[in-house]
């Protein structure tokens, strides 16, 4: 009795490996189209999310392949945490875990505290149900609630004692959350339904529950269906679209292929395990006189129904075995009930067997190839390495060879909402290399992509390796005209990325920022490089700004003024001094029309509108004034028009 009391506390290595599996994750690899449709119709990208409420409409609206639960879920989340992608995905590793722990609870209720045990180790290191406990989508609900709601059926029905107001409250809510999280997620229901006729056949004969609390079930599960009334219109159109998706149809499952599949995903590929652990769990039901065989009748009649919808929707390919995800933690208690009939150390042992190869396929890209392990553009990367390093004047330009599939330009909203920058989506289009489409800051641009980004002072180019080659190509050696290559920060497997500035001072990353001059309160330059002699028509000055928070915005402004040897100012270019953390300015200054001779590159920042000049400071010698030097050069070309 005490060993059964306390057989819970072996869940907690088992919720901490999984939670270790799952937060791993959260950041590996980039949102991909299904999870953009999940914030999309959750969220929205506008600057607010989207009122809870709201989300119903658009949901019925935009997507009726989908019941509106999750999302308003995810709504509600966000409205919380915020939208960036990895918070977002904490709410499937919660839910996930609550499936472990409930798979635990359904296992102790059908058969015993060990077998629960055994069934949330065994769910909570299925590497397939890992890979969802970090995807913003519904299978960790669907699973969770497929638990939850028949542990509830299971205490109601079978409880010795009168159910309390909390049992039937959990098996009202848990049957609703079954309908509205996904549509394959309320055949659940239908097998509780079939059960329960059976146990009414028994009641009628006197042999199981009283005819009251049968009834009373009766009417819970129909208030539940109920509750779903309202979206029965949506659920049509969203049948509708199915019906017509033929390249869904040539691709479905078999039912054959589909439990092959399911057997190879839950398994850990270890489908010969699974089948004599099962050979055990039947053993295990005869030897015992019928203990454990609701484990048989619910995960067979699960699997009957879920094979059967699909050959009639025909929506199930292999990339799509999560619509099986309800099966997940009846499977878990069956091959509990397997390990159960075992000695503990053989039990043990396969066990440990088990969750190791989960952990092993966790890891493994290509465990599974499940739709969002295929090669997505990373973006969750681009952003790790600009960190720190992008100034909020930049612009990101990603190559990506398809820009039909727009969810990485909509989810850089996301992505680049932590760090201030522009970002660009190019790709080429047609025959024609120079054929280009981009989009800025997840809105289509019209003009060509180069116009566009050699508006900015910085430009931050990533590429995935071998896409769009031609069109990177191009871009690059138009860039060499008018830009310096500073540095490669990240030149990886799956990524390559350069940054690119007009002025070589400009080329800054991380710390590389040296102070060099002070301007009134907050204002601080960088290092000017040298200039080079100049034979060309143009002298590009950068400078690299720091600017505290409290300078008021939009109020300075900085002078750029070139000094001939005789102290006479020949030449003035101004621009506005952003306040922000880091701003560069490279600022073309028209030499042409300078003598031979040296000069001097004198910098000033004033109030643009009272004319009144800071003060300056040369940090290193402490020597002040409102015009400081940042630099000399030499005009050895004679002058154009002399």
């Amino acid at each position: 009795m005490s060993r059964a009391r306390f057989a819970w506390l072996w869940l907690i290595p088992f919720l901490l490996i999984s939670f270790w599996l799952g937060s791993r994750n959260l950041n590996a690899d980039p949102v991909w189209m299904d999870e953009y449709a999940s914030v999309l119709d959750a969220l929205g990208f506008d600057d607010a999310p989207r009122p809870t409420l709201d989300v119903w409409q658009g949901v019925g609206t935009r997507n009726p392949w989908h019941a509106p639960g999750f999302f308003m879920t995810l709504n509600v989340w966000g409205r919380l945490v915020g939208r960036e992608p990895p918070v977002l995905r904490v709410l499937a590793l919660l839910v996930g875990m609550l499936a472990v722990a409930w798979t635990y609870r359904l296992g102790r209720a059908m058969v015993s505290p060990r077998v629960g045990v055994y069934a949330a180790a065994i769910l909570g290191s299925s590497a397939f149900f890992v890979y969802y406990l970090h995807e913003l989508r519904m299978y960790t609900l669907f699973a969770m609630l497929t638990a939850f709601t028949l542990w509830a059926y299971l205490r109601v029905v079978h409880r010795r004692r009168e159910p309390t107001r909390w049992h039937w409250l959990g098996l009202l809510v848990g049957a609703i959350g079954l309908l509205y999280t996904h549509y394959f997620a309320s055949l659940p229901l239908a097998v509780i339904g079939l059960y329960h006729l059976w146990l009414g056949w028994k009641a009628w004969r006197g042999q199981a529950i009283s005819p009251r609390r049968w009834w009373t079930v009766v009417g819970v599960l129909a208030l539940a269906g109920l509750t779903f009334l309202p979206w029965l219109g949506f659920l049509a159109a969203g049948l509708g679209r199915a019906a017509e998706a033929d390249e869904l149809r040539a691709r479905a499952l078999t039912p054959l292929e589909a439990t092959e599949r399911l057997a190879y995903l839950f398994s850990n590929g270890a489908v010969l395990l699974l089948g004599a652990l099962l050979v055990l769990a039947a053993i295990y039901v005869v030897r015992r006189r019928g203990r454990g065989w609701q484990a048989w009748y619910f995960t067979g009649s699960l699997l009957v129904v879920l094979l059967t919808a699909n050959a009639i929707l025909q929506l199930m390919h292999g990339g799509r075995i999560r619509y099986m995800m309800g099966l997940f933690p009846l499977l878990s208690v069956l091959v509990g009930v397997g390990l159960a009939w075992l000695p503990r150390r053989i039990a043990a042992v396969i066990l440990l067997a088990w969750v190791s190869l989960g952990v092993w396929n966790s890891s493994n890209a290509e465990f599974g190839d499940v739709d969002g392990t295929l090669p997505q553009y990373p973006t969750h990367r681009v952003v790790q390495s600009l960190r720190g390093d992008a100034l909020p004047s930049d612009v990101v330009v990603n190559f990506e060879a398809d820009l039909a599939n727009r969810h990485f330009s909509n989810m850089g909203r996301l992505y680049f909402e932590t760090i201030p920058v522009g970002y660009m989506v190019v790709t080429g289009l047609g025959e024609e290399v120079g054929v280009q489409r981009a989009v800025l800051d997840g809105q289509e641009v019209v003009a060509p992509p180069l116009d566009v980004a050699l508006n900015y002072e910085r430009l931050w180019l990533s590429v995935m390796p071998g896409r769009e080659p031609e069109a990177y190509d191009t871009f690059v050696s138009r860039l060499t005209r008018d830009y310096t290559l500073c540095a490669v920060p990240a030149d990886e497997p799956d990524m390559f990325m350069t940054l690119w500035a007009r002025a070589e001072a400009c080329c800054f990353t991380g710390d590389s920022f040296q102070p060099r001059f002070r301007f009134g309160d907050g204002i601080t330059l960088g290092d000017a490089p040298a200039f080079p002699d100049q034979a060309d028509d143009t002298l590009m000055v950068g400078l690299l700004w720091q600017i505290t928070g409290d300078v008021p915005p939009h109020l300075y402004s900085v002078g750029v003024q070139v000094f001939d040897a005789a102290g006479e100012k020949v030449l003035q270019s101004d621009y506005g001094l952003e306040a922000q953390a880091y701003t560069c300015g490279a600022t073309p200054l028209d030499v042409s029309n300078l003598p031979p001779g040296d000069y001097e590159v004198r910098v000033t920042v004033y109030n643009w509108q009272t004319g009144e000049r800071l003060p300056g400071t040369v940090l290193a010698s402490g020597e002040g004034g409102e015009l400081l030097t940042v630099g000399r050069f030499e005009k050895t070309a004679a002058p154009r028009n002399p």
